[in-house]
C-alpha cells in the first residue's frame, strides 16, 4: 500500500520516548475534474521538484530521531522535550518553505493556484506544530494538545489542517512530499 499523503504530517509523530500508538492510513480523495487540477505535466513537474526540496527536509528530520506519537500521552514533564523535538521540526520544515513558494509561483499561471494551495497547507502544518511547540515550552498542556491535534489528534493524522493538506497534495504525484516514513 502506498503510503498517505498526511504520512509526513505525522512524521513528528513517531516517539518521544513515552509510548507508541497504532499507524493509520487514510485513502486519497478523489481528483477533482481536470479543469480545476493543473496540467498533467505541470504538476508533474512540480512534484518533481518539489520532492526535491521535500527529501532533504525529510532527510534532515530522520536524522532527529524517534519524536512524538500521540499528545494525549504526553504528561506534563515531558513537555520540555516536546517543545525541543517539534522546534527542531519546524526549524527544518521552514527552510523548505521559501523554495516551495518560489517553485508555486514560478509554475504556469493557470496551475498556481492549486500549487500555491499546497504550500499555504504546508505552511499551515508547521505553524500547528510551532504553536505547539510553544504551548509545550510554556507548560500549557492544554494548549499543546489542541494546537498539535488540529494536524494529529489522538497520533493520528485526522486533523482538519492535515486533511486539507491531503486535498491540496491531491492533484500532484509527489514521492518525498508529505511521504515521509521517518520522524
Amino acid at each position: 500500500m502506498k503510503p498517505s499523503r498526511l504520512a509526513w504530517a505525522a512524521a513528528p509523530l513517531i516517539a518521544l520516548s513515552v509510548a507508541a500508538c497504532g499507524t493509520a492510513s487514510s485513502t486519497q480523495p478523489p481528483r477533482a475534474a481536470a479543469s480545476a487540477t493543473p496540467t498533467a505535466s505541470a504538476a508533474a513537474r512540480f512534484a518533481a521538484a518539489a520532492d526535491r526540496i521535500c527529501a532533504v527536509q525529510n532527510q534532515r528530520e530522520a536524522a532527529l530521531g524517534n519524536g512524538l506519537i500521540n499528545a494525549d500521552i504526553v504528561s506534563v514533564a515531558h513537555l520540555p522535550k516536546a517543545a525541543h523535538y517539534l522546534d527542531k521540526v519546524v526549524a527544518i520544515r521552514r527552510d523548505g518553505l521559501p523554495e516551495l513558494r518560489q517553485l508555486a509561483a514560478a509554475g504556469p499561471a493557470a496551475d498556481q493556484a492549486e500549487q500555491e494551495a499546497f504550500v499555504q497547507a504546508y505552511q499551515k502544518v508547521i505553524t500547528d506544530y510551532q504553536d505547539a511547540a510553544q504551548a509545550a515550552s510554556q507548560g500549557n498542556m492544554t494548549a499543546f494538545r489542541a494546537d498539535f491535534s488540529r494536524v494529529a489528534p489522538h497520533g493520528y493524522p485526522t486533523g482538519p489542517d492535515a486533511r486539507a493538506l491531503d486535498r491540496a497534495a491531491a492533484p500532484f504525484p509527489f514521492k518525498a512530499c508529505g511521504m515521509s516514513n521517518g520522524p
